[in-house]
């Protein structure tokens, strides 16, 4: 008897196993995820019984080189699977500042699975440690990291821009075959550089133009993901000639209640536009009902308005979504 022997695959998204081992003259084969997803049940064990001892070694040997060349390695011991990785929504914006692509959630999420897919990104490359242009960048200030700074004030632009400078040559990292994910996941404003454009333009171009010249030959429409796919291939196009672009971590986004209009806004921006507005002669500036009343919050204030008793089953019962729309309107 032998024990099982265990090959993984780390490659794109995926990360698999797969195991074999021969008694006599059967093998026995289990495979699957190596990070299970909610509700997949464990792998079993696939029987596979040959005509003899000979036949059972010579498709051992043949099952285990085909894994091989898909690009399956061999371990002594399973791996632990890489960590979920948080997509969030993007604005890339061309180093000159003329080019720009606003990416929700689903989409930056859908968009780069996709490059990862391609193996053009990796998703398990470990996060660049830049924390020291921090440290410089508040050298001589009582604040030990730009979290502990009003994000609404003056001072953290101050420092904000100071940090930006500081760490233009480390956020603009290009050391490795592949493009780090964590360019479009960490927010810490990383650079996308001219070459990384490159590879991006030549692992998708060739197969998105060859799908665009087939539909439109055949009058059909294209659906929103391969139109998410040129718009992504456009703004590199034209983000390669601007020397490349940075990642803006969009903390705040504007959606409109019609029309699906969306707007997004990193931390440092929101601090220019608000201060703006907040200059504009077009406010109420009195006390807000709650704060008069002496609640923390407006919840709190309409619970103790709407239930007065404190007890959730005395809450009022909503309008069904009819009457609701006739409320709104």
């Amino acid at each position: 008897m032998r024990n099982y022997r265990r090959f993984e695959l780390h490659k794109g998204n995926k990360e698999k196993f797969w195991e074999i081992r021969r008694y006599d003259k059967t093998l026995y084969f289990r495979e699957g995820n190596i990070k299970r997803k909610t509700g997949e049940k464990a792998p079993t064990t696939t029987p596979d019984e040959k005509k003899d001892f000979r036949q059972a070694q010579l498709a051992y040997d043949k099952e285990i080189q085909r894994k091989l060349s898909l690009g399956y390695i061999e371990v002594d011991q399973a791996s632990t699977p890489s960590e979920d990785v948080f997509f969030q929504a993007i604005r890339l914006v061309s180093l000159d500042g003329s080019q720009t692509l606003n990416l929700n959630e689903a989409e930056s999420t859908k968009i780069l699975s996709f490059m990862v897919d391609k193996l053009v990104f990796n998703k398990r490359a470990n996060v660049l440690n830049i924390g020291r242009w921090q440290r410089r960048a508040l050298h001589g200030s009582d604040y030990r990291s730009l979290g502990d700074i009003d994000s609404l004030s003056e001072e953290y632009c101050t420092h904000f821009d100071k940090w930006l400078v500081l760490s233009k040559r480390d956020r603009a990292y290009n050391e490795e075959e592949v493009i780090p994910l964590f360019k479009y996941t960490d927010p810490q404003y990383w650079i996308v550089t001219e070459s990384e454009c490159q590879q991006i333009i030549q692992s998708i171009q060739s197969e998105l133009t060859k799908r665009r010249a087939v539909l439109d030959e055949s009058g059909k429409k294209s659906s929103p993901y391969f139109r998410l796919k040129e718009a992504w291939l456009e703004f590199h196009l034209a983000a390669k000639s601007c020397g490349g672009y940075q990642v803006f971590p969009c903390s705040l986004q504007f959606h409109s209640t019609k029309h699906g209009h969306s707007f997004f806004m990193d931390t440092r921006n929101w601090n220019d536009v608000f201060n703006t507005l907040r200059n504009l002669d077009i406010w109420d500036r009195t006390e807000a009902t709650y704060a008069k009343n002496e609640f923390a919050s407006v919840e709190d204030h309409l619970q103790t308005e709407l239930i007065p008793s404190g007890n959730p089953e005395d809450a009022p019962i909503p309008p069904d979504s009819a009457d609701q729309e006739n409320l709104v309107s």
